[in-house]
């Protein structure tokens, strides 16, 4: 029985600890977020940047990664709202030629998907609610506005491996394969 609990608990170590170690992150450029690694978009890892911009001058003649795919494109969006909803992202954290000055204020990171430029938004509500919200939008490709920024997905490499583990995750890690050790041993 103590075996047991004892192999359950180490289960239990290493796969939080595996868990946290393709958490998505934020990147940073100074004090401004320019991106996210390992978003999670139904269980394909991606790192977003977004760039200010018109769709032309930004995306130009490089295919998009939701070309055609207006569902991939709602999910892409979906999950960077979730992302940024759940570590308190606001638009006055946002870099990379955004001049969203206050939580106050529209601002809006595309998720394109057609030549149309049909898109899923991940749109700030700046009313009461000042949260992220799924706002789907037709843009003119010309369009250029600074607190309008296009969202570029490119596939994560290692999956979600790419984030430096923080060090509690790393010591999750480090006592569970200790314990295996000494379970071993023991025997």
């Amino acid at each position: 029985m103590k075996n047991t609990i004892k192999s359950a608990l180490l289960a239990a170590c290493l796969l939080t600890s595996a868990a946290a170690m393709a958490a998505p992150s934020l990147v940073y450029s100074g004090s401004d977020v320019v991106g996210v690694t390992a978003l999670d978009v139904g269980g394909s890892f991606y790192d977003v940047t977004w760039q200010e911009g018109s769709f032309d001058a930004v995306i130009g003649a490089n295919p998009f990664t939701f070309d055609g795919d207006a569902a991939g494109a709602m999910s892409a969006a979906n999950a960077l709202i979730a992302f940024f909803n759940s570590v308190g992202v606001v638009p006055t954290d946002l870099g990379n030629g955004l001049a969203c000055v206050d939580v106050n204020s529209d601002c809006d990171i595309v998720v394109p998907y057609s030549d149309a430029v049909d898109a899923y938004n991940a749109d700030w509500d700046q009313s009461s609610n000042q949260t992220w919200v799924l706002q789907p939008q037709t843009w003119a490709p010309t369009f250029d506005n600074n607190l309008v920024a296009i969202a570029m997905f490119s596939e994560s490499l290692g999956g979600g491996g790419n984030n430096v583990p923080e060090p509690a995750s790393l010591a999750l890690l480090g006592l569970g394969l200790i314990g295996l050790a000494a379970t071993r041993k023991r025997r």
